[in-house]
């Protein structure tokens, strides 16, 4: 999963520029806006991190195959029955 990283003074900005550079539309990507204050003037800088919607649901479909095959969702699942049910 590849993230996208912008820095910049506006918000508005830096979305329009992701939006141009991965050319998505806006429901496409998921964004996180991070504003920090840096210098001894104590400007305000925006990083803004971006990432495609197609890669989170690939990343998700990965991580559950992997975790099927290799056993862990099951022993979860199975020690939480035993819970529920001898406890």
């Amino acid at each position: 999963m590849k993230i996208y990283e912008y820095e910049g003074k506006n918000a508005e900005e830096l979305l329009l520029n992701a939006l141009k550079e991965l050319d998505v539309k806006d429901d496409e990507l998921i964004h996180f806006e991070k504003e920090e204050t840096v210098g001894l003037l104590k400007k305000k800088k925006i990083i803004m991190k971006v990432v495609l919607k197609t890669d989170v649901i690939e990343f998700s479909k990965k991580y559950k195959k992997f975790s099927r095959s290799n056993g862990t969702w099951s022993k979860f699942r199975n020690k939480k029955k035993r819970k529920l049910y001898f406890n």
